[in-house]
């Protein structure tokens, strides 16, 4: 299924409408039924798919079917419940549609939208594993400005310590190039929780890179004030 331009900006219309009103008679204001039935199409057809990894490709193909929706209803941004909008949301992570994702996660944290019982997660919580899960995976598309909005989000959330050691270590080798000293206090907080979660040498390494920074910071500023003339 593929939106026309003039049926896009009609569903945008609809989905904005559609948590203004209170009428279920509304003709026009039929589209979250329409949504729901094209998403259990969807599902089906991805039931029939085995590979995790081709299962993200066929959500990355379905995902342009409902951004006029998505569209609507985060510029009417009401914060009704939405199963649809979280199980997109879910969709753009598997999809690596990260910016996508991570629109729709400000919006559903900021109205405190709850997941289907499918998931047998809190908001959070699902975010926060299944984003980590992917940034931790080799060649994986979450940047690093990613990460630094993903824990702004959620950083602060409660969540199971074991989803936590995730996030941490996920922010904190994603990290480590573009804020070292950032990922070292990632990494850290990681170990606390679980020693095992395989990230001492990169703290190891990480300190022994800020200590040679310091050191060379600390040379060249000597050097500066050595050559600056007494006056």
């Amino acid at each position: 299924m593929r939106t026309t331009p003039a049926a896009a900006a009609r569903i945008r219309k609809m989905a904005s409408l559609q948590s203004s009103s209170t009428s279920p008679t509304r003709s026009d204001l039929n589209i979250i039924q329409q949504m729901l039935a094209m998403m259990h199409d969807h599902k089906r057809t991805l039931k029939k798919i085995q590979s995790i990894s081709a299962k993200g490709q066929q959500k990355a193909l379905f995902l342009d079917d409902y951004r006029p929706y998505i569209d609507g209803v985060l510029s009417a941004d009401t914060g009704e419940q939405d199963e649809i909008i979280v199980t997109i949301m879910m969709w753009s992570i598997d999809a690596e549609c990260i910016d996508d994702a991570l629109m729709i996660a400000s919006y559903v944290m900021r109205h405190n939208l709850k997941m289907p019982d499918r998931f047998n997660r809190t908001t959070n919580v699902a975010i926060a594993e299944q984003m980590s899960e992917l940034a931790l995976k080799p060649e994986s598309p979450v940047l690093p400005e990613h990460l630094t909005a993903l824990y702004e989000l959620i950083g602060k959330t409660d969540m199971p310590d074991q989803v936590r050691v995730k996030l941490e270590k996920a922010c904190g080798l994603g990290l480590t190039e573009s804020a070292p000293e950032v990922a070292l206090q990632h990494l850290k907080n990681a170990i606390a929780l679980s020693d095992r979660c395989g990230v001492k040498q990169q703290i190891k390494a990480l300190e022994k890179q800020l200590q040679s920074d310091d050191q060379q910071s600390e040379d060249e500023q000597n050097s500066d004030s050595a050559d600056t003339p007494e006056s």
